[in-house]
């Protein structure tokens, strides 16, 4: 996505919608159900409008596979500090 450190929840949901957009959150299950072959120590950030608890925390889902295989749809706190690794691997949609 072209950071060279790491970005604000802010600054990677922009530069997102300069080229696509963000996911519902149908497509976290999606790609929880889908991807058999998620390699070991792997996590998927699906870039979301954020679910908020009952404090107002944000949350974006996490797809995950840990070191003995199992494989998670958890939910991770997405907040509007620079959080996001340049390894990240993120889900959006591309434009058409």
């Amino acid at each position: 996505l072209g950071f060279d450190r790491m970005p604000s929840t802010p600054d990677l949901f922009g530069r997102i919608k300069e080229i696509g957009d963000l996911c519902s959150a149908k497509v976290g299950p999606r790609v929880r159900r889908a991807d058999k072959n998620q390699p070991y120590r792997t996590c998927y950030w699906i870039a979301m409008n954020p679910i908020t608890d009952l404090y107002g925390v944000p949350f974006i889902f996490c797809v995950e596979r840990n070191d003995e295989g199992e494989r998670w749809l958890s939910a991770s706190y997405a907040g509007p500090g620079p959080c996001w690794s340049l390894e990240d691997e993120i889900v959006f949609q591309l434009s058409r």
